[in-house]
């Protein structure tokens, strides 16, 4: 068994595929700090590489035990685990997480300290992110202000901080929206690393967030209902071109408004205050402090995309068409196949 596990679990935007690709080019450096950071070769890669990773272990039912029975887990070192779905595992199946927690810590739990690593984000930074995240890769295809009117990630966030603490994990927060500029620092502080253990991924930005023409774009494809339709769109592009800066969505100024004293109700209350340290708690803002940030919804009429933008997507949608006529071709064959197999059990049976 390990000697502690440490655990980060996003939340999501905030960071966490930057930190997945330092963490995978930094195995050895981590490994020789008395942490090991257990990842398959195909997911080092693609994370080393600056690419888009779900982390070293998918949060879902099943994955610690998985994990436990593998020969990954070290027996005289920290295990180190990050996954932003570990944010979800929690939430919804927190007493299965605990179980599978309690296998992967041993025989004797309370000699496996657990120690969890979560960031947060201002809200109105968070929110915009979150909206190009679900829009890019979740099938998304309402506006900004849609997904403003139902966003309540710090709401989820205190269940999660209240669960873990609960369950006697040890957990630190930080506020991404004052870490970013030192994202591998507060990492290192945390793990008690010396400054620059961890290796600066290739790109500076992993995972970005698209450009105005890319979002709307890829919302329209999205109402179109075809599955991982991003493949064609969103990920060539952001995995491609990962030094496009991203653009605001159109937002009109109620929307905004409402939105903002829906998280001053929240992030002012009793509960989030005992619950987030005071210099990590997210700012939220007036209208005032975001005046100008987001274009009209009604002014917006054209979208413009570079030579560069064309390229990638006209290069990613022929592969997908391809893939398709690939596919096509062998459900013909299949379709042959098949009825020469029934041709000859009709023979057969006379």
């Amino acid at each position: 068994m390990p000697t502690a596990l440490y655990l980060h679990i996003g939340h999501g935007k905030t960071g966490s595929s930057y930190l997945q690709s330092a963490l995978a080019l930094s195995r050895q450096a981590l490994d020789e700090a008395g942490y090991s950071y257990p990842i398959d070769a195909e997911t080092a890669r693609t994370a080393s590489q600056g690419n888009i990773t779900g982390g070293n272990i998918q949060g879902q039912p099943g994955a610690f035990a998985r994990f436990a029975a593998s020969t990954h887990v070290p027996e005289d070192k920290a295990c180190l685990i990050s996954a932003e779905s570990l944010f979800y595992f929690i939430l919804k199946s927190p007493d299965t997480f605990f179980d599978e927690l309690a296998v992967l810590r041993g025989p004797d739990p309370e000699a496996v300290p657990v120690k969890v690593l979560l960031y947060l984000r201002d809200p109105l930074d968070h929110a915009v992110s979150f909206y190009q995240q679900v829009v890019k890769r979740g099938n998304y295809t309402g506006t900004l202000a849609d997904s403003l009117a139902t966003y309540n990630t710090p709401g989820l966030t205190l269940r999660v901080l209240n669960t873990l603490r609960d369950g006697g994990a040890e957990v630190t927060i930080r506020n991404y929206s004052r870490h970013r500029d030192r994202l591998l620092g507060s990492v290192e502080d945390w793990l008690g690393l010396p400054a620059d253990t961890l290796s600066i991924p290739p790109v500076e930005q992993v995972n970005r967030s698209p450009t105005r023409a890319e979002l709307e774009l890829q919302r329209l494809v999205n109402t179109s209902k075809a599955k991982q339709s991003w493949r064609a769109v969103s990920d060539p592009l952001c995995n491609k071109l990962p030094d496009i800066r991203s653009e605001q969505p159109p937002l009109a100024p109620g929307a905004l408004a409402s939105f903002l004293d829906a998280m001053t109700e929240v992030i002012g209350s009793e509960d989030y205050a005992a619950a987030v340290p005071e210099a990590e708690r997210p700012r939220i803002g007036t209208p005032a402090d975001f005046e100008g940030r987001f274009p009209d919804p009604d002014s917006l009429s054209d979208y413009t995309f570079s030579a560069a933008q064309l390229q990638v997507l006209a290069t990613a949608i022929g592969a997908e068409l391809k893939r398709s006529e690939q596919l096509r071709d062998l459900l013909n064959q299949y379709r042959e196949a098949a009825a020469k197999m029934g041709a000859q059990a009709g023979s057969t049976a006379e």
